[in-house]
Order: structure tokens, then C-alpha cells, then sequence
């Protein structure tokens, strides 16, 4: 089951610009503090203005694709991160693992030998 979070297109958190997500009880707030909605729920739910449905997926005991000669001269990389996905969001589990694995290369700049997932 894939996790939905409300993400704020114009609210920010002051110190580092990253967008702020939706908490029924407390309004706009980081990441792990959204509130957790389904599928159904996007079906069926209004969303506050200026934002957007995106799935949080917490990619973890990531394992990097760099040569180990390569290692020493790389800065350390991640374990685990959360993802955030947006747009047209897949059925397919292939699929949204291909997407994670985007979302890694395209933030850090290193290709994802593999991972794991949690909600």
C-alpha cells in the first residue's frame, strides 16, 4: 500500500526551503509529521490550495552502485531517504521501484545497486 501525503506548493520551512506537507491537526509541517492518507483518499478528497498529492516512500539499507576505489574519493552517501514522488504515480510495483531509483540518482548523482522500502 502506498503512502499519500499532501505537498504545499508555495509553503516552505523558513530555514531550508523544502516544501511543507499537510497534518489534519496542525496545518503545514515537515515530512514526518504529515498525515498518512490512501489511495481512496485521493480519489475522494479536496486538497487545500496551492498543493499536490505526491507517495513518500522511505527507500532504506540502500546499497550504492560505485566502485570501492571509487568509495574513498566519494562523499558518504545515505543508508536511507525519504523519497518523495510526484506526478502520474504507477500501479506497478517494477515501475514505482524504477521511479525510487530516479529520484536517488537524480538527488545524488549515483546509481542504486538496491534498496529496500517502508511507509
Amino acid at each position: 500500500m502506498l503512502n499519500y501525503k499532501i505537498e504545499s506548493r508555495v509553503e516552505t520551512d523558513e530555514d531550508t526551503g523544502t516544501p511543507l506537507f499537510w497534518n489534519n491537526q496542525d496545518g503545514w509541517v515537515e515530512l514526518d509529521s504529515a498525515t498518512k492518507f490512501t489511495e481512496k483518499d485521493t480519489k475522494c478528497m479536496a486538497l487545500p490550495a496551492m498543493s499536490k498529492w505526491v507517495v513518500h516512500i522511505k527507500a532504506t539499507e540502500i546499497e550504492w552502485d560505485i566502485d570501492e576505489q571509487d568509495a574513498e574519493e566519494i562523499p558518504a552517501l545515505p543508508l536511507c531517504v525519504d523519497c518523495v514522488l510526484s506526478g502520474e504515480i504507477p500501479n506497478d510495483l517494477a515501475e514505482i521501484d524504477e521511479m525510487v531509483d530516479d529520484y536517488l540518482s537524480d538527488t545524488y548523482g549515483f546509481c542504486v545497486h538496491s534498496c529496500h522500502y517502508a511507509s
